[in-house]
């Protein structure tokens, strides 16, 4: 029995995501092969529990995961690298009880429908960081794309009561996105007490005044994780173009209070930093880290860059420091030896099997 045939993924029996195009994947669209239906054209319950998606959840049954990119999901990685899940991963033993729930999925069908969204429908962000996009993107109202964010959001707001866990945005900010916006002010602790929620913001717009606009929400925002990509002004300038390191330092501080120290009933869960691993940075790696501990995150999570459309193929090759080919890899194995990168609060997640060893650790979550 192979190491992935004793572990089971909970998310394509419980999670959807939603994109601007319509398409929908049971998990994040860089770590699966296809979409498994378009809303556009098919119903939530015939994307749900079609072919496609029956498919996928039997090549988790089975231990295969052949659906899935081992490159790219950092979960996947970590099991086979026996390094430790991030917090909130989909992953657990078969012999957990959500596995062996799962597990009585007859033939792939999931009739509850989905308890988790991950909303990705609306690519407004007040950046344009360049892993991501060629330029600023903003959904305005009257247009095809703010009709078509305002409409997926009111769905959205319908299907709050029976959702147990929301995340905004797979793209996008959920600060900057009038459509995302729209759903996180809806949220409200006495209709949904068992709701909780995901943040993935860039940080700059997450402040005080728009955090008490959101009062309702508390106690359900649980989880916020910043996109940051940089240990420095300098670098900070060249991924995260239109935002002030200046500005994310004073919102880190701001949110690190919120994760410790206001209520046990309202205070956030979770914070985690990301970074996203290119040639202009991997030399901040540990320096990172060390940014990380400075306001207190719970994880710091790194992953590599990912293709996107927003390069081409000359420049992401340039970018990609993890591709064995590119000039400066060794210097990236090297920096990658750092024992920084071995403690508990540090997930390397698809970057796993670059490190020359990997400690076994046990799942923070």
């Amino acid at each position: 029995m192979t190491i992935r045939q004793s572990y089971f993924c909970r998310a394509p029996f419980e999670k959807i995501e939603l994109t601007s195009t319509g398409e929908a994947f049971l998990c994040c669209p860089g770590w699966v092969k296809k979409s498994v239906g378009n809303l556009e054209a098919q119903t939530l319950a015939e994307v749900w529990n079609g072919e496609a998606a029956s498919s996928l959840r039997r090549s988790v049954m089975d231990g295969s995961f052949d659906q899935c990119s081992s490159t790219m999901c950092p979960h996947l990685q970590a099991l086979d690298a026996g390094a430790r899940q991030a917090p909130y991963s989909p992953i657990e033993n078969r012999e957990s009880p959500a596995s062996q729930l799962g597990l009585k999925v007859r033939d792939g069908f999931v009739p509850s429908g989905p308890l988790a969204v991950n909303a990705a429908f609306d690519l407004t962000c007040n950046l344009s960081c360049p892993s991501c996009r060629k330029s600023l993107i903003v959904a305005r109202p009257g247009t095809v794309e703010g009709q078509r964010a305002d409409k997926a959001a009111t769905r959205l707001i319908e299907a709050l009561p029976r959702l147990r866990r929301l995340k905004l945005a797979g793209n996008g900010d959920p600060f900057a996105s009038r459509a995302y916006w729209k759903v996180l002010t809806a949220v409200d602790r006495t209709l949904h007490p068992k709701l909780r929620v995901v943040l993935h913001t860039n940080g700059i717009m997450f402040n005080a005044d728009r955090w008490k606009e959101l009062h309702k929400a508390h106690g359900l925002i649980d989880i916020v994780e910043i996109s940051v990509d940089a240990a420095t002004a300098e670098t900070y300038a060249l991924n995260r173009r239109g935002g002030s390191f200046e500005t994310l330092l004073e919102r880190l501080e701001f949110i690190s209070k919120l994760r410790h120290e206001i209520s046990p009933e309202t205070r956030l869960r979770k914070l985690l930093l990301s970074f996203v691993v290119q040639a202009n940075n991997f030399q901040e790696m540990p320096a990172f880290v060390e940014l990380g501990r400075k306001v207190k995150a719970d994880t710091i999570i790194f992953s590599r860059l990912n293709d996107w459309g927003s390069f081409p193929e000359a420049v992401l090759s340039h970018r990609s420091i993890h591709r064995p080919d590119h000039p400066q890899h060794a210097e990236f194995l090297k920096v990658l030896t750092d024992p920084v990168f071995a403690e508990n609060d540090v997930f390397l997640g698809n970057l796993n099997q670059f490190r020359p060893t990997v400690t076994v650790q046990g799942p923070v979550l």
